[in-house]
């Protein structure tokens, strides 16, 4: 933002949104393991905090369209800061159940059990202590952490954004929906999972 004039130069900021897709290795990913142990059961909260996500195709997408509009000397979009998501802020556990679904994995809802945050963060306190334990005897990069304080934090808190500067100046619009993000985040996810499967047989045998 500082460099945004300075000999001839034009400048401005895309902030994104929790990016999930192909090639994702957090979100989606954190998902799937979460899945995969069975935890997808369990509910923190009452599901009524909204989360914007952002899908990575339209993260490059608005990168385009900005590289477009800098190099018009006449577009207001240099020096600007804009924050860019799919602009459909949907319930946390809503978009992880979309995941898990799409994974194979449908959890329905009477089976979910729903902890409150005072229960959550009980529990979050105990797996802490325990991961420090084990941190004593192992060395951390081989550790995996369990639930935390601050997961459960980001998971019951409001956090979306307001695209509309995106979309008057960038004259951006999400290319792909959260759905459709979702499935071809998962497809490649399916595909990697298989890869990395045949290649551990291949190398037993």
């Amino acid at each position: 933002m500082a460099a945004n004039g300075e000999k001839g130069l034009r400048t401005c900021t895309i902030r994104p949104s929790a990016i999930f897709g192909p090639g994702d290795r957090q979100l989606l990913p954190g998902m799937i393991e979460v899945c995969e142990k069975g935890q997808h059961r369990f509910q923190i909260g009452d599901n009524t905090s909204l989360m914007d996500f952002t899908y990575v195709g339209n993260v490059a997408y608005a990168h385009v369209l900005a590289a477009e509009k800098l190099v018009d000397p006449s577009s207001p979009a240099a020096g600007q800061a804009f924050n860019l998501t799919n602009g459909t802020p949907v319930p946390f556990w809503d978009f992880a159940s979309k995941v898990w679904y799409e994974y194979g994995k449908h959890m329905p809802k009477r089976n979910k059990i729903i902890l409150s945050y005072n229960a959550s963060m009980v529990i979050a306190c105990i797996s802490e202590t325990i991961f420090s334990i084990k941190a004593m005897f192992v060395d951390k990069s081989k550790l995996k952490e369990g639930m935390t304080r601050s997961r459960i934090k980001q998971a019951m808190s409001s956090r979306y954004f307001n695209i509309s500067k995106a979309k008057k100046l960038l004259d951006y619009e999400p290319q792909i929906g959260l759905e459709e993000g979702i499935r071809l985040g998962i497809a490649v996810s399916l595909k990697w999972i298989v890869c990395v499967c045949l290649f551990s047989a291949d190398a037993f045998l």
